[in-house]
């Protein structure tokens, strides 16, 4: 079965059954999609022992936590998880069991097509540091809304299917829409 829900924001306590009625019984054929805001990669899990334990938890669950990011993600963090390709395109592989869903892809999960485009706008920037080599708390990252390339590629891989999916994920409607 596949579950959604979004901003974990780097809560292990989000992933129980008192916040996800059904939790404990979940097995290998769930997925639980997060549709942004994961935020269990955010300061690098080799600076930040927290991190490293919290995944190390999920990892430990029997089923697929699959993600979309948000604006509260580490993306120079997320970047450095290797690439594969699942569910016929490409991600990056946190652990085992937990898999970052790239930007303007589209995916194949439990027989249906899931068009990816995270990202999000942070409204609360002005109270956060933007990163740099030396993270500051809070901080936010530049590249939290998509870039000319994603863009471009969202198109591309859209066209490819005849502009037709199942699902759109994202993390929040543009501006426009909101």
């Amino acid at each position: 079965m596949l579950h959604i829900r979004g901003d974990t924001h780097n809560e292990i306590g989000q992933f129980t059954e008192e916040v996800m009625p059904g939790e404990s019984s979940w097995t290998v054929d769930d997925i639980l999609l997060v549709t942004g805001d994961f935020g269990f990669v955010f300061q690098g899990e080799d600076r930040y022992i927290s991190e490293r334990n919290n995944l190390n938890a999920l990892a430990k669950k029997p089923y697929q936590i699959l993600f979309v990011d948000g604006n509260h993600e580490g993306f120079p963090f997320l970047n450095e998880y290797p690439e594969e390709i699942r569910f016929g395109a490409p991600v990056r592989k946190i652990r085992n069991n937990i898999f970052w869903l790239q930007r303007g892809y589209i995916y194949k999960i439990q027989g249906l097509s899931f068009f990816v485009m995270g990202g999000a706008h942070s409204m609360d920037k002005a109270f956060r540091m933007k990163y740099f080599e030396v993270c500051g708390e809070p901080i936010w990252f530049e590249n939290e809304l998509p870039c000319k390339e994603e863009y471009q590629r969202a198109i591309a891989n859209l066209k490819a299917h005849n502009m037709k999916v199942d699902y759109i994920v994202t993390h929040t409607a543009p501006r426009s829409i909101i």
